[in-house]
This record gives C-alpha cells, sequence and structure tokens, in this order.
C-alpha cells in the first residue's frame, strides 16, 4: 500500500507468493502508454548467477530484448517504459540464458486527476502485480468475467514462431456459450476485449476458455 497525493493507503497491489523457480517465464499483460510497468527477476541461488534476456512483445509483433546477469540472491527490476517507450500492449518473456534459474513477476502503475479537483494531479494513484508463468499452453481457463459495468481484457501472449489460431468460449452465468476466434501472430500480444459486439458483448457475466 502507498499513499498518493497524500491520502492514506490511496492506492495498493498484492500477488501470492511463488514456490518455484524456472528457466523461462511469461507475462502476458503490461503496457507503457498510460502505465508504468515494471519486471521484476530473482535469483534465489546462494552460490551461482543467471544471465537472463527479457523479451518484449508487442501486438504489432515488434520485439525489444535486454539482457544482465544477476548476482546470487539478487533482484533484477527492468522499466519497461525505458526499454520499449510507449505502446498500447505488450507481453514479456524471462529467460535464463545460463546458470540458476529465476522467478519473475510483473507490477503495473497508473495516474489520475483528482475527480473532486480535476486541477490536482496524482502520480500512482493505484496498481496491479501477477506473477508469471513458467509454461507456455493450448488450454486456459479464467473463472472471473464480467462487461455489465466493467471493461474486461483477456491478454495472449504468443511466444512462439509460428501463428496461434485461438478460440475463445465464453460461459455465460446461468447457461449458454458463445464462442470467438481470433489470431494470433508469432511474438505478439493480443487483446481481446470481451465487451465488443464480436466477442461476448456487453452486460454478461461469465467464465472463459482460452484454447
Amino acid at each position: 500500500y502507498w499513499n498518493p497525493g497524500g491520502y492514506v493507503w490511496g492506492g495498493g497491489s498484492n500477488s501470492v507468493g511463488n514456490n518455484t523457480t524456472n528457466l523461462v517465464w511469461y507475462l502476458p499483460e503490461g503496457a507503457t502508454h498510460v502505465f508504468d510497468t515494471f519486471i521484476h527477476v530473482l535469483n534465489p541461488a546462494p552460490y551461482e548467477t543467471s544471465r537472463v534476456r527479457v523479451t518484449f512483445m508487442n501486438e504489432q509483433a515488434q520485439t525489444w530484448a535486454v539482457e544482465n546477469t544477476i548476482g546470487t540472491r539478487s533482484n533484477w527490476t527492468i522499466h519497461a517504459n525505458e526499454v520499449v517507450g510507449s505502446q498500447a500492449g505488450i507481453s514479456t518473456t524471462v529467460e535464463v540464458l545460463s546458470g540458476a534459474p529465476v522467478a519473475a513477476e510483473r507490477t503495473m502503475y497508473w495516474d489520475t486527476w483528482e475527480e473532486k479537483d480535476p486541477a490536482r494531479y496524482i502520480e500512482w494513484v493505484e496498481g496491479h502485480a501477477s506473477l508469471g508463468t513458467t509454461e507456455a499452453a493450448t488450454k486456459w481457463y479464467i473463472p472471473e468475467g464480467a462487461t455489465h459495468i466493467f471493461d474486461h481484457f483477456i491478454l495472449i501472449q504468443n511466444p512462439g514462431a509460428t501463428s496461434a489460431d485461438v478460440t475463445l468460449t465464453y460461459m455465460l452465468q446461468g447457461g449458454g456459450t458463445v464462442t470467438r476466434q481470433v489470431s494470433v501472430d508469432p511474438y505478439s500480444r493480443f487483446t481481446v476485449v470481451a465487451g465488443d459486439a464480436g466477442q461476448v458483448g456487453a452486460d454478461q457475466a461469465f467464465s472463459t476458455e482460452v484454447s
């Protein structure tokens, strides 16, 4: 928690802990046009360093890569904005090139104008965080979903060298399904706006299967 604009605990984020390290991590969510996005990489090994490459990919299949050697029991934090500039959507792959496996997560923060005083600008008013996943898969389940008062986004990362044809099956509250297809280019991020008419549409509560 933190106190943007002098408010007591006006912003906050949380994430579950992690009980594993791995040689590769995927983080589908990220953006730098109105957010500050950070990738955090931990080498918890007591005796071995890690040579790590972090690759960012946007929705146009452009990529940016940075590398670093992380010391033993050390953290490397990358401010994505400084690497990719202003991007409406990015996904991230963290790869260990040599040395000890690592853990990785992503944090994002954003600014706002105060509603009660539109002339007052507040920096980093809110934020959220998430672990990465250690595997790409052909099926994912997302239990939460709603478009009645929310903007709901499903973020798909294709870290591979071939395109991915993806089916989204929206399972509606009360029964019934809506099925849509998208194609995701290699080395790219794809944003599904669930509330669009071409997806599940507005005023829905649902879960999603991505396959």
